[in-house]
């Protein structure tokens, strides 16, 4: 776990302001009006935690990366985040059915499969009935690999250099993700995970590379 630490704080530290900006669409934002309680699994930086403390919810941030930990605070300044350092895929240290909220924005596509499915669980018990889950993950459909050698591929979206560990596992060789094991979602594939553990969909569509869905 220290070395997805240290790549995470590499990530955080990059100068890019596109790191602090918020990724919530108004889509989302209509949706989560009634929320008073929100959960950012993954906050990084905190542009979507700053975002959505600024329109009056009550936020807690679980991150890993000491970095993003610390540009959240700069960035919040007196805004009322409470931030916590926390493995996502650990069980999460809160009493069940204590938010009205969970976000995971490409936070938990960054593991096997079989943590991630432990993570939803986690997520499905710390909901209140009648809560929102929404998620963007990373979607399998759009990867665009060219195989350099054996099983070592070319993502030509990113250049960077994966192992293919199955058809949607793989480990960053290269990059911000190197040393790291991630896992892409089919979308048919996350809706029935996901109901399979006991959530309702609400919505979900597919941008460029990820998969954007609401569940209650």
């Amino acid at each position: 776990m220290k070395a997805v630490e240290e790549n995470f704080n590499k990530v955080w530290s990059s100068d890019s302001p596109t790191s602090e900006v918020s990724t919530l669409d108004q889509k989302e934002l209509d949706l989560f009006i009634h929320c008073k309680r929100a959960l950012d699994l993954g906050s990084g930086r905190g542009g979507n935690a700053i975002l959505l403390a600024k329109k009056g919810i009550q936020i807690t941030c679980l991150e890993l990366s000491s970095v993003g930990i610390k540009k959240t605070k700069e960035l919040a300044k007196c805004l009322p985040l409470k931030i916590i350092k926390c493995d996502l895929f650990s069980k999460l240290p809160f009493k069940d059915g204590t938010f009205d909220l969970v976000l995971a924005y490409q936070s938990l596509n960054h593991n096997s499969k079989d943590k991630i499915l432990s993570t939803f669980c986690e997520v499905k018990r710390v909901l209140k009935k009648g809560g929102i889950f929404s998620i963007r993950i990373a979607n399998r459909e759009t990867f665009r690999l060219k195989r350099i050698q054996g099983d070592i591929f070319l993502d030509e979206d990113y250049h960077v250099k994966f192992q293919m560990l199955d058809n949607q596992t793989f480990k960053g060789l290269s990059g911000d993700e190197e040393g790291i094991i991630l896992y892409a979602f089919y979308e048919d594939e996350l809706i029935n995970d996901l109901t399979r553990i006991g959530f309702r969909k609400l919505n979900s569509r597919k941008s460029k590379f990820h998969i954007i869905a609401n569940y209650s």
